[in-house]
């Protein structure tokens, strides 16, 4: 599957994959094979670290709902248990406006992915998956220009409790890190965006 695996020349150009330690924070994490039946769901969440995120959808249905990032307030945000991501409160399988009355000020908008279509998830963006049917997929967080800024803030903050992410934040910070984009760039076979 490694061979065939070509990654969309929009991500590309991801910033992890230009850290100089095989073994950085994140860089080996991502692409991810997702295999999962019917009825699975990823609760409303915020993807870490200021990440965006791409999934290429290859077999089954799935259900997102997206909301802007000027509606976390308007979705109970609370950081999640031993993290420093957001959760949330509301439950959008089963909305209750009595307890959440913010949600009805909310913005959501909903697509359902079908086999061959990619989907762009931007920085910052709470969402909610739920699998319609058994589905194959592969998924990536990612750094670019679009959101270096706000990871580095974000890995400013991690580094209190996580050393590695001090570790990424110091090189992605150094004079040396390349964040040009090149904007006639490629899809990439596999191996090429592992180099």
């Amino acid at each position: 599957l490694a061979k065939q695996l070509v990654i969309p020349k929009y991500f590309a150009a991801d910033f992890l994959q230009r850290t100089r330690s095989r073994d950085s924070l994140y860089r080996n994490s991502w692409p991810s094979l997702f295999i999962a039946p019917a009825g699975i769901s990823s609760e409303l969440h915020v993807d870490a670290f200021g990440s965006n995120f791409w999934m290429a959808l290859f077999e089954g249905k799935k259900r997102w709902v997206f909301f802007p990032p000027e509606d976390v307030g308007c979705l109970y945000p609370v950081l999640a248990a031993h993290s420093t991501d957001l959760a949330f409160e509301v439950d959008l399988a089963h909305p209750d406006l009595t307890a959440h009355p913010l949600l009805a000020l909310s913005h959501p908008r909903e697509c359902v992915l079908q086999p061959g279509e990619l989907l762009f998830v931007p920085a910052g963006c709470p969402h909610r998956v739920e699998n319609l049917e058994k589905s194959l997929a592969i998924s990536a967080n990612f750094v670019d220009r679009s959101n270096y800024e706000r990871v580095f803030g974000e890995l400013e903050v991690n580094a209190l409790v996580d050393e590695r992410a001090g570790e990424l934040l110091s090189e992605m910070s150094s004079r040396s890190f390349i964040t040009d984009m090149d904007m006639d760039q490629e899809d990439l076979v596999w191996g090429e965006y592992k180099k």
